[in-house]
């Protein structure tokens, strides 16, 4: 199964102890394809391990392209601060002023909400909604009309949601202010200056390259996922489709000093530092600046993204300080717990900072019982149930996605969690392993909020 594009073997140890453990997860959780590629000081390692498809298989390599999903936020909120130091975008104006004709379900967060809730999944209001708008330049603005619709589930600036319909808005405040469709304004301030040839939003770009196919994972075995793509209009949250050695050049640009691969001026000292400033609690484990995820590795800062698409993962990571990048992309619906493993072990190879497992609690039976409930959102059901020392959380997935129109074509499995602190858990089994998932209380202390895959599901009374 195991295929580089390059017959020479690999000299380095560390990276060979890397990808010989990719490939043991690869098979653990049953992912077709993946592309590895790790950055330290000055040396670059990458490959690929599977296959693109299992239908139609062919070897996956350092140069296959993959969708990235959200880690194509981090690219829009890079070039939001290209605009903010043009003086085109003021992060902390109200979006209003940039869309006159804007409309929330909420009035005072339609006057109100910035740029900056925008780019920290501060806006309060039901973040996963996808639908498809077409393939002409009117399809984000289509996108943004009908977020009118979209429920408030919590003041905006008040807790962390994850939201991918605020990065539609931010995205279209980019079309507006540089009068280009989204794509182009990507590839025009961002894209072209880091040299990035190939990363592209449009399958007629892909389709002349070797790239991978989705795999959604029922009963242990991958099944090709569909559709392949998505809707234009969802192309500010997670549209980018690259490949890891041109994330490699993205990587490069976040640990250096705000310039292009050619020495070019890009963005301030400022806003490089802007971007990676932790600026509220994501989680107990992380923080969010603008867009990016902030996490300490003994005491050393690193800024980090992961995506996910149709059956397909992604995950990078860089530790600046060490010029380290971690960058794992995967062709399976299992994907997470396989670039959470790889980025630890080799965050622990490569820099020997061993990143220490949660020491799991005992709570007892009538606490444990105050945190069973349903918790939802428009399109999940969380039902939590205790066992044990445990909890059991049962997903109900309405589907939605990449369109209202999509059903599920599976259910996930049960979550199993157990305690490692007071309202937080950690997840034990797979695909959900390791996830830190929280309860979130009211300033009354109630249990209102259930934080799992970074959306705040709401209890029902």
């Amino acid at each position: 199964m195991e295929r580089r594009d390059n017959s020479m073997p690999i000299k380095n140890k560390k990276f060979k102890l890397v990808v010989s453990e990719t490939f043991k997860q690869m098979k653990k959780f049953h992912v077709p394809g993946t592309a590895i590629g790790i950055i330290h000081k000055d040396k670059e390692y990458c490959t690929g391990l599977g296959i693109t498809d299992i239908e139609n298989p062919l070897p996956v390599t350092e140069n296959t392209l993959f969708q990235i999903g959200s880690i194509s936020k981090t690219f829009l909120a890079t070039a939001v601060m290209r605009l903010v130091e043009k003086k085109k975008i003021n992060l902390d104006i109200p979006i209003i002023k940039y869309l006159p004709d804007l409309k929330l379900s909420n009035k005072e967060t339609t006057k109100k909400v910035t740029m900056r809730h925008l780019l920290t999944h501060t806006g309060g209001w039901f973040g996963d909604y996808f639908n498809d708008f077409g393939k002409n330049d009117d399809a984000l603005n289509k996108m943004v009309i009908k977020m009118s619709e979209l429920p408030q589930c919590s003041r905006f600036g008040s807790i962390f949601s994850y939201n991918n319909s605020g990065f539609y808005l931010a995205g279209r405040v980019l079309e507006i202010v540089s009068n280009k469709p989204y794509e182009t304004a990507i590839k025009d301030l961002v894209l072209d200056p880091l040299n990035m040839k190939m990363s592209f939003f449009f399958t007629d770009d892909v389709m002349t390259h070797r790239f991978v196919v989705g795999h959604n994972v029922i009963k242990n075995k991958a099944k090709v996922a569909k559709p392949w793509a998505m809707g234009r209009s969802i192309a500010p949250a997670g549209g980018v489709i690259s490949t890891v050695k041109d994330l490699f050049k993205y990587a490069r640009f976040y640990m250096g000093n705000g310039k292009t691969p050619n020495g070019k001026k890009f963005l301030s000292k400022t806003s490089m530092t802007l971007l990676k400033k932790p600026l509220l609690n994501a989680s107990s484990e992380k923080k969010i600046a603008l867009s990016w995820f902030i996490k300490e590795f003994n005491g050393k800062k690193g800024i980090s993204h992961t995506g996910a698409t149709t059956g397909q993962t992604a995950s990078l990571q860089i530790i600046p300080s060490e010029k380290f990048a971690a960058i794992i992309l995967t062709n399976s619906s299992y994907g997470m717990p396989l670039y959470s493993e790889i980025t630890n072990f080799a965050i622990k190879i490569f820099l020997k900072i061993d990143i220490p497992n949660k020491k799991l609690i005992k709570i007892s039976r009538k606490e444990i019982l105050t945190y069973a409930g349903r918790y939802t959102t428009p399109t999940m059901l969380l039902d939590v149930k205790p066992q044990n020392n445990k909890l059991i959380i049962k997903l109900t997935d309405k589907g939605c996605f990449p369109a209202p129109k999509n059903k599920p074509t599976h259910q996930p499995p049960p979550l199993t969690a157990a305690f490692y602190d007071k309202d937080k858990i950690i997840a034990l089994n797979a695909p959900y392993k390791d996830y830190i998932t929280e309860f979130l209380r009211d300033k009354n202390g109630n249990i209102t909020w259930l934080r799992l895959g970074s959306r705040a599901h709401t209890r029902k009374k």
